[in-house]
């Protein structure tokens, strides 16, 4: 559906004091866990009406040879074509509920954010699902996606 991008790992036995300052003034590292960008996408992407439509979909493993999966941070750029609500969901392996629910009724592109506990998540692959919708007939547009991962 869309093209993903990955960026380099940094890890913990890389970490000298002049990268953990750096770090911690980016909020990268935070306490005992650290907070890595997974994907990306800039696609824009855009829903008209109220059927709940999927956008963007990826998959995404939890392994102990992998790393300590705790928490998944979603930033995303939304907006509305006109007066209405525009919701972006977030399902994970194919719940039939949503485990991130964003709205907005801005015009402009709106910048949003939240975030899923997956620490209980089983060792395997996981996919996770972008979804747009409109509260009327309007349209509801998603510009920028992105998923970090924090691990312990």
């Amino acid at each position: 559906m869309s093209v993903w991008s990955t960026v380099s790992w940094v890890f913990r036995d890389d970490i000298t004091s002049a990268k953990l300052q750096a770090m911690s003034n980016n909020d990268l590292y935070l306490r005992d866990r650290l907070r890595f960008h997974y994907v990306g996408d800039e696609t824009e992407r855009s829903v008209a009406g109220t059927t709940e439509t999927e956008i963007k979909f990826f998959r995404m493993i939890k392994h102990p040879n992998a790393y300590n999966l705790r928490l998944l941070r979603f930033f995303a750029e939304l907006r509305v074509s006109a007066a209405s609500t525009g919701t972006l969901r977030i399902y994970l392996d194919g719940a039939a509920s949503p485990s991130l629910t964003l709205t907005t009724i801005a015009t402009a592109f709106e910048l949003l954010n939240g975030s899923i506990d997956v620490s209980a998540w089983a060792d395997g692959v996981h996919t996770v699902s972008i979804r747009l919708l409109n509260s009327t007939t309007a349209t509801t547009i998603n510009r920028l996606l992105e998923c970090y991962v924090e691990v312990v």
